[in-house]
């Protein structure tokens, strides 16, 4: 293990002082800016769904249009066929939204939670 030398040691309690604030009122408000909410108007505020710029609007992937939907509509509560109540099984949730009219566009009103079993027993039905 190194020591440090005296003039090292003075150096860094030097440098730490500028991290120090002695005035109450500027403590707080460095203390609210540190461990706030970002200010209002950041760039971020504004690139919400169709504000990003590389916003894809109907033309996006699968996997995409799922991870959307599950941040706006969250995970399924309960298999709308036959009444089974969601749950975590493993790493997984055993209910999964499924597009009524198998046309994959971002509204939201065109899903349903649905089991595994049911799901496939609804996609069967309408592909065959």
């Amino acid at each position: 293990m190194t020591t440090l030398s005296i003039k090292h040691k003075q150096s860094i309690r030097k440098g730490m002082k500028r991290f120090y604030v002695n005035n109450p009122e500027a403590r707080d408000r460095v203390r609210k800016q540190m461990t706030g909410t970002p200010a209002k108007g950041c760039c971020f505020d504004n690139h919400k769904d169709d504000n990003n710029p590389v916003w894809m609007g109907d033309k996006v992937s699968y996997s995409a249009l799922h991870s959307w939907l599950r941040r706006k509509l969250g995970n399924p509560k309960i298999c709308e066929h036959c009444n089974k109540i969601g749950m975590k099984v493993g790493r997984r949730w055993n209910l999964e939204w499924a597009n009524k009219y198998h046309v994959y566009k971002r509204n939201l009103t065109d899903w349903m939670g649905l089991c595994d079993a049911c799901h496939k027993k609804y996609d069967r039905k309408f592909f065959n």
